[in-house]
């Protein structure tokens, strides 16, 4: 009874976790279309901020599982006594990741549609002004970007993690950093859901290593 209760803990933990997350970013960000001129314009609408929320909403909350999903893939493997430099770049990474890349999801989301929707009440043309120079803000695209770089500085931890543990493959390791750094360049259609992809392909691949060593070493 506890083998089957710790096996679907484990199944919830290693597979649905991280798939609901990458569902969410991948079906999100393939909703979300790039900025151009023609996006602030649709944006503009008056309907528009429903649809820019729903968005921004299912991405703010796949980046949240995405990043539990992360922590404990590298708790997983990394024991107490092994809290070195590469445990701290990557719980920095992480916290970098939350405090500065949830913030810039909220202000592109929520704080655009909402600026939209009240502008465009008075003139269409001041609401696509007031989002493109919200869009444009080097405070916004820090918080983008320096907050996606978290994402890349956490992977490094769990590359140099999978050096030190040998057994366990490092090819997934490189595709979490590759869905890093597609996902720190945008999270608009096509580049977030490729993103996701990698991040699946990659924590699938290290969760299957560990769950078989653990049934390995359990029988």
């Amino acid at each position: 009874m506890q083998n089957r209760k710790k096996l679907d803990e484990d199944l919830f933990q290693k597979i649905i976790i991280p798939l609901i997350a990458c569902l969410l970013i991948g079906i999100s960000s393939w909703f979300h279309p790039g900025y151009t001129t023609s996006t602030v314009a649709a944006l503009a609408r008056i309907k528009s901020d429903k649809y820019w929320m729903i968005v921004h909403f299912g991405l703010l909350i796949g980046v949240l599982i995405l990043d539990i999903s992360l922590w404990k893939l590298f708790n997983s493997f990394s024991t107490k006594s092994s809290w070195n430099i590469w445990s701290f770049i990557f719980k920095l990474g992480i916290f970098i990741n939350i405090a500065l890349y949830i913030p810039f999801l909220s202000i592109d989301g929520f704080a655009g549609a909402i600026l939209a929707n009240s502008s465009a009440f008075s003139n269409p043309v001041y609401a696509s002004q007031a989002v493109s120079v919200l869009f444009a803000s080097p405070v916004t695209n820090l918080l983008g970007l320096i907050g996606g770089a978290g994402w890349i500085l956490a992977s490094l931890g769990i590359i140099m993690r999978t050096l030190d543990k040998k057994d366990t493959p490092i090819f997934g390791a490189i595709m979490i950093l590759i869905g890093s750094i597609i996902l720190d360049i945008s999270h608009a259609k096509y580049i977030g859901s490729t993103a996701a992809i990698f991040f699946l392909i990659g924590i699938l691949k290290i969760n299957s290593s560990l769950r078989i060593k653990t049934n390995t070493t359990s029988t």
